[in-house]
């Protein structure tokens, strides 16, 4: 007789009969048969190991969890189950692979058999941590040909399964590490690309302001003096509209000379070299109300420790782009320049009370670095390779702070002056510093000085006159 079970099997194969052998045992008194019949149906059997006269053979049960096989074997992570002596109960394809083993090799071994002896110390411990929580390991695996690997393995109790069982999940690492290393190693080439084309911008700046001050300078200077002296000889022989054009001439001499003089200074002040930050401060902060008519409130030490070369032009490059900010964008009454020292850092403070600046909604990171243009990449750059930072503060309506803090490293501070030349720098202020005494104009060779270039080359030539 055919069981109703058997019918609908045959009724569900259509056109193919479907065989169904169906084995009945007597079970009674059977206490081992039933407790695996009654595992069996609460599926916490896997497989089943069959002896015969070929020796072992395992028959993996299917089931209603065969999707989820299907699933684990798919991922690309390696999963395995450990009982509680650290034997692999099931292991995926994945996670023999990163071992370097085959998974019939895999299974129903030692999990830490297959490491090396001073790793098994460490595995060990994390075996016996996942049995109460989640944990987790970095361990690089040596393979036996080939490089080497970085597996994270993390464990976890399983809780709805059978109890004192770990999932292990081995996420291998390498080609991500390898990635990052290779995003590291590029932004450290780009950073010291920035670097270096910065140190050439200052570097042509101040080849720049050096050949306007001893080519065009000096030129400029001389054809003034001719003029002059050419109008002082010849006034008498030349007609009114001559002397106007020769009047002319020696003005637009005058107006042509301070341009470049002023752009001279701006490209690189020689006051910074020679006096160090605090006067170029001075002389830049007063130059800046001049041409602009933005008054500054200053707030800077009398003498600063001088820096090195490249901390003082870093920290004048920040106040210049940054007043120029405020005088293109601000549109504010007036500004604020503040310097501060400690015995760790500099800080220098540029603030206006202007409209600010409101954050750009932008679609993408590029649009983020348009906006906010290379002035302000720049200096920060700048500050980044003294090991320093760079902070905007800004709201609508609420004005612009930015704050630069250097520190005050061994690399940042400058070996000590002479103590002539730390008199000399000590005794001038930056606002008297192009117009002050006469000692001291020996002392700091301000080449855009016409003036005081022209009064020399009236001095020299009367001297010799006086001695006749």
């Amino acid at each position: 007789m055919i069981s109703d079970k058997k019918k609908s099997l045959w009724k569900k194969g259509s056109k193919r009969r479907a065989r169904v052998a169906i084995v009945r045992s007597k079970l009674s008194g059977n206490n081992e048969a039933e407790q695996i019949l009654r595992t069996t149906k609460g599926g916490r059997i896997d497989a089943l190991v069959t002896e015969s006269a070929r020796g072992d053979k395992v028959v993996t049960l299917h089931g209603a969890d065969g999707p989820y096989r299907v699933l684990v074997e798919s991922i690309n992570e390696g999963a395995a189950t450990l009982d509680t002596a650290g034997t692999v109960l099931h292991a995926n394809a994945r996670f023999a692979e990163i071992l370097d083993l085959s998974v019939e090799k895999l299974v129903g071994g030692e999990l830490l058999s297959n490491f090396p002896s001073w790793q098994r110390a460490k595995l060990h411990q994390l075996i016996a941590q996942g049995h109460r929580r989640s944990a987790g390991m970095d361990l690089i695996l040596e393979a036996p040909a080939g490089p080497s690997k970085l597996v994270r393995f993390t464990l976890k109790p399983l809780e709805n399964g059978p109890r004192h069982r770990i999932c292990v999940v081995a996420t291998e690492l390498t080609e991500l590490v390898e990635a990052n290393e290779a995003v590291r190693s590029n932004e450290e080439s780009l950073r010291q690309l920035s670097a270096r084309l910065l140190q050439l911008q200052d570097e042509e700046r101040r080849h720049i302001a050096r050949d306007l001050h001893d080519i065009t300078g000096q030129k400029l200077a001389f054809q003034c003096m001719a003029l002059s002296a050419f109008q002082t000889k010849q006034a008498s022989n030349l007609d009114a509209e001559a002397q106007q054009t020769l009047a002319d001439s020696l003005v637009l001499n005058k107006e042509v000379s301070e341009e470049i003089r002023t752009l001279s200074y701006l490209l690189h002040p020689p006051l910074l070299d020679e006096l160090g930050l605090s006067s170029a401060a001075r002389w830049y902060a007063a130059g800046f109300t001049k041409r602009t008519g933005i008054p500054i409130d200053t707030d800077l030490p009398l003498e600063i420790k001088r820096l090195s070369p490249d901390a003082e032009v870093a920290i004048f490059r920040v106040l210049q782009e940054s007043l120029t900010n405020v005088h293109r964008y601000a549109n504010t009454p007036k500004a604020r320049l503040r310097i501060s020292t400690t015995a760790d850092n500099i800080k220098v403070e540029i603030e206006d009370y202007g409209k600010g600046m409101q954050a750009a909604k932008s679609k993408s990171p590029q649009e983020s670095v348009v906006r906010l243009g290379v002035g302000l990449q720049g200096m920060t750059e700048r500050i980044r390779q003294l090991g320093g930072r760079l902070e905007v503060t800004s709201g609508p309506k609420r004005g612009t702070l930015v704050t630069a803090t250097i520190p005050l490293c061994g690399g940042q501070v400058a070996a000590p002056v002479a103590p002539a030349a730390s008199a000399a720098s000590a005794g001038i202020s930056a606002d008297s510093s192009v117009a002050a005494h006469h000692h001291q104009r020996q002392q700091i060779p301000i080449a855009d000085d016409h003036e005081m270039l022209r009064r020399t080359a009236a001095s020299a030539d009367s001297q010799p006159k006086k001695q006749k």
